[in-house]
C-alpha cells in the first residue's frame, strides 16, 4: 500500500486539523525526524491535545490510547515500533479506535512502515499530510491575504472531502463549508474569486453570510447560472475582487 501525501504548511496544520476534532478517526503528519512537529502542532492546537509519547509496547499504546480524553491526541515516538510491532498494532485496529481524533506524528521511516506493515490501519486515515517547510513565508500577512489562504485551506478540504459526495445536504454541512460561513464578512470576496474562475457551490454559502437571494427560482440547482447571478449581485453592490 502506497500512501499518498498531502502537501501542507505549519500554518495550516492547525487549521487542518481543528476541522476533524470532534470526530472518531486518525490523521498522519509526517515531518522530518529533526522537526519537533509533536510539539509544534500542540501549540497550534491549544487546551483540547495532548501528546503522548508512544511506549515500546503495542499493548500499553493501545490502552493508553482507549483511555485517553484528548481530543486530539497527538501521538509521537513511532519510530521506535518494528515491523512486527506495526503488525501487531494492525491486528490491534479495532482496540484504539476511539470516538475523537487521534494524530500520529510520522518520520518518513515509520510513515513507510505504517503502510508496509499495516495497511489495515492505514486504509482508516482521514489524511495523510507532508510537512512542508514554510519557515520563510511572512509570519504576519497581511489581512486579505490571510483571509484567502484562510479560505484556501478550507476549500481545499470541503472540495477533496466531497469530490464524490452526491447529497447537497452533506455538501454544504461539511465542517469546512461551514468555517469558511463563519468567516463571515471575510469569506465574500474569495468566494467570488473562486466563482469567477469556476462555478461551484458557493450560493448557500453567500446566502447565509449575505443574506440575499439573487437566485431566479428557475435557475435554482444550475451551478453556472447561480454563479452568474451571485456575481452580478456582488458587481451591483460594489464588491471589488
Amino acid at each position: 500500500m502506497s500512501l499518498a501525501l498531502r502537501p501542507i504548511g505549519e500554518r495550516d496544520i492547525g487549521l487542518r486539523v481543528g476541522l476533524e476534532v470532534g470526530q472518531a478517526g486518525f490523521m498522519a503528519v509526517v515531518a522530518p525526524a529533526e522537526i519537533d512537529a509533536a510539539s509544534r502542532i500542540a501549540s497550534l492546537l491549544g487546551q483540547g491535545a495532548a501528546r503522548l509519547e508512544a511506549p515500546d509496547d503495542v499493548r500499553a499504546l493501545s490502552a493508553c490510547l482507549r483511555e485517553a480524553m484528548a481530543d486530539p491526541m497527538i501521538v509521537s515516538g513511532l519510530d521506535r515500533l518494528s515491523d512486527a510491532a506495526w503488525q501487531q498494532l494492525d491486528r490491534l485496529r479495532g482496540r484504539i479506535t476511539r470516538d475523537r481524533l487521534t494524530l500520529l506524528v510520522l518520520s518518513p521511516q515509520s510513515a513507510e512502515r505504517l503502510s508496509r506493515n499495516a495497511p489495515n490501519l492505514a486504509s482508516l486515515f482521514g489524511a495523510f499530510f507532508r510537512w512542508e517547510n514554510t519557515s520563510d513565508a511572512p509570519s504576519q500577512p497581511a489581512a486579505g491575504d490571510a483571509d484567502q489562504a484562510e479560505f484556501d485551506l478550507l476549500a481545499r478540504a470541503w472540495m477533496e472531502d466531497t469530490q464524490v459526495e452526491s447529497s447537497l445536504t452533506r455538501i454544504i454541512r461539511h465542517p469546512a463549508y461551514q468555517q469558511i460561513i463563519a468567516m463571515g464578512e471575510r469569506a465574500i470576496r474569495p468566494i467570488l474569486r473562486d466563482l469567477e474562475r469556476e462555478p461551484r457551490m458557493w450560493g448557500p454559502a453567500l446566502h447565509a453570510i449575505t443574506g440575499a437571494l439573487p437566485v431566479p427560482a428557475a435557475d435554482a440547482g444550475k451551478v453556472a447560472r447561480v454563479a452568474e447571478a451571485w456575481l452580478a449581485w456582488a458587481k451591483d453592490k460594489g464588491y471589488a475582487w
